[in-house]
């Protein structure tokens, strides 16, 4: 709340900033406000590219995410080519939820079994995979207690027996 206020009245003082617009955007996310003012935020924060803090390509992921809970995929794409080869881990996972939301399952699956190599984005894109995967998927306890299991345990369960997600 403190960050979205302050981000705020920063913004009143100079609008100049890129940083200003991004933290009020996360923090507004944060909050559990409207996705048009997020994606607003986000948007005005990338028009204006002045930047002291923040990196763009963290902006550009996470509008690329707003845009994917709002099933804009098509613009969510095209974010991602704006997107740093530093930032090549996020990028994938949301290339896996594009490849879902498109019903390209084969790619999707690829991508997933690439990134299950990596401790923490892997344990992520498991999450993404579990949740589009599941012929029965609905969430539920059930499907919680499966998907913490996996979370929690999954570097344990790499040494004990490669994990195989496809």
């Amino acid at each position: 709340q403190d960050a979205y206020f302050y981000a705020e009245r920063g913004v009143n003082n100079d609008a100049s900033l890129s940083d200003l617009w991004y933290i009020m955007a996360l923090s507004a996310d944060a909050l559990g406000k409207k996705k048009y003012v997020i994606v607003n935020n986000l948007e005005r924060s990338l028009k204006i590219d002045s930047w002291l803090i923040f990196d763009k390509s963290k902006a550009v992921l996470a509008l690329a995410k707003n845009y994917l809970q709002t099933n804009n995929v098509d613009v969510a794409k095209k974010c991602l080519d704006a997107i740093s080869s530093q930032y090549f881990n996020e990028k994938r996972l949301l290339q896996i939820e594009i490849a879902y939301l498109e019903k390209d399952v084969f790619s999707a699956r690829k991508y997933v079994a690439e990134m299950a190599n990596f401790s923490k984005e892997g344990i992520e894109a498991i999450n993404i995979f579990l949740h589009y995967e599941s012929p029965y998927y609905q969430k539920d306890a059930y499907f919680d207690v499966v998907t913490n299991f996996i979370t929690n345990n999954f570097e344990r369960l790499l040494t004990q027996k490669k994990i195989n997600v496809l």
